[in-house]
């Protein structure tokens, strides 16, 4: 275990620096979604990396466990929006990132038109003008 004090890095940074596809794919994405920085860009891919990850792993195993944990899998991605309700397992490895950063917060003010840009809609989420359930929302990128 670690200091509690001393958080852990929640992504992973991509392996080469200067890939200009990748680039440009990132800035095509940070402007869509208007996004601070490309941290939170590489965050989304390590939820999303996380998700298949698990998948791919429980499509593998034939036990007992696997299929409580595939149900478990199953209803916190239904809980969470990206599948429905009687998805399969292999529906999880179709995922990609588009579909998780129209989770956030951000994308959602901007959809439901509070906003009229999405810059506008990470401002007023920060100034505090959006709530959820009566909560001035932390600075959480995670879903």
């Amino acid at each position: 275990m670690g200091d509690p004090r001393k958080a852990r890095k929640q992504y992973e940074g991509p392996k080469h620096p200067w890939e200009a596809t990748r680039i440009n794919e990132e800035r095509i994405i940070s402007k869509k979604y208007g996004l601070k920085n490309k941290k939170e860009i590489w965050k989304m891919q390590s939820i999303l990396k996380g998700f298949k990850r698990q998948a791919k792993a429980l499509i593998a195993r034939r036990d007992q466990q696997a299929e409580k944990e595939q149900t478990l899998l199953m209803k916190r991605l239904h809980r969470l929006g990206l599948l429905g309700k009687d998805a399969k397992i292999e529906s999880v490895l179709g995922l990609n990132l588009d579909n998780v950063m129209k989770l956030r917060l951000q994308t959602a003010v901007y959809n439901k038109g509070v906003a009229k840009t999405i810059t506008q809609s990470r401002q007023l989420i920060v100034h505090g003008h959006i709530k959820v359930d009566g909560k001035k929302q932390k600075r959480k990128a995670s879903p």
